[in-house]
C-alpha cells in the first residue's frame, strides 16, 4: 500500500490541477462572451442607426421613381437586410431584389456593407454582389453614404437596361410599316389605329409618310405608344 501512496499523491494533484485549469478556462471563455454580447449590442446599435438614417433613405428615395417598387416599412426590416423589390411589368418584363445588408467586421472593428442584385430571369450579365468594409473608429457615416449612393446608381444603369435589352424585350418589339425598322415599343415614336390593328412609328417622318400613303381614315391614338 505504502508503495503506491506516493502514486496516488501525484495523480490527485494532477487531477486538482486539471480541474483549476478548466475552472480558469471556463472563467475566461464566460468573460470573453460577456464582452463579444456587448460588443455585438453596441454594434447593433450603431448599425441601426445606419440602416435607417443612410441605407433606408436612399432606398426610399429609389422607390419613390419607379411605380412598380415595393419597400417594407423599416419596422418591419429584420437582420439588418434591407430589399427593394421590383415586380414584372411590361416596361420591366423581370422580377428584381435589390438589397442592401450591413454586418459585422473582424473582431468588431468595422462594419461590412453588403449590396446584392437579383434579376429573374437571368438573360444578361450583371454585378451581382459587392461590399465594402468601414471602420467603425472613427465611423464615418457620408463615406457610407457615398458608396451606398454609387451602388445605387449602378442598380438604376442596370434596371434601365432591361427597357431596351433584345433577350427582355424580344416580345416587346414592333415593326415601322415604312421604313420596316424593327424598334422596341417604348421607343415608338407615336402609333394610329387601321383596321383594328395599331400601327406603330419610328419617326414623325415615317408617320407621315404612312398618312400621306393610306389617308387619314383613322385618327391617331391619343397618349402616344405604350
Amino acid at each position: 500500500m505504502s508503495e503506491t501512496k506516493k502514486l496516488s499523491q501525484e495523480i490527485k494533484k494532477r487531477l486538482k490541477r486539471s480541474q483549476e485549469e478548466k475552472n480558469q478556462r471556463l472563467l475566461q471563455v464566460a468573460e470573453e462572451m460577456k464582452q463579444q454580447l456587448k460588443q455585438r449590442e453596441n454594434f447593433n446599435k450603431i448599425a441601426g442607426g445606419i440602416l435607417s438614417s443612410v441605407v433606408y433613405s436612399r432606398m426610399r428615395e429609389l422607390a419613390r421613381h419607379f411605380e412598380n417598387s415595393k419597400l417594407p416599412d423599416l419596422s418591419e426590416i429584420k437582420n439588418l437586410h434591407c430589399i427593394c423589390q421590383f415586380s414584372h411589368t411590361r416596361r420591366f418584363p423581370a422580377t428584381v431584389n435589390l438589397g442592401i445588408s450591413l454586418s459585422i467586421g473582424e473582431d468588431f472593428e468595422n462594419i461590412a456593407v453588403h449590396y446584392n442584385l437579383e434579376i429573374m430571369p437571368t438573360l444578361m450579365e450583371f454585378n451581382r454582389h459587392d461590399e465594402r468594409r468601414f471602420p467603425l473608429k472613427p465611423l464615418n457615416r457620408d463615406e457610407i453614404g457615398d458608396w451606398v449612393d454609387t451602388k445605387i446608381l449602378e442598380f438604376v444603369d442596370t434596371y434601365l437596361q432591361l427597357e431596351t435589352h433584345p433577350f427582355y424585350q424580344k416580345e416587346n418589339y414592333v415593326v415601322d410599316p415604312v421604313c420596316g425598322m424593327r424598334i422596341p415599343l417604348i421607343e415608338a415614336v407615336d402609333k394610329i389605329e387601321r383596321g383594328g390593328e395599331t400601327v406603330f412609328f419610328c419617326s414623325e417622318t415615317c408617320k407621315k409618310a404612312y398618312l400621306k400613303e393610306h389617308g387619314k381614315s383613322e385618327e391617331p391614338i391619343s397618349g402616344g405608344p405604350g
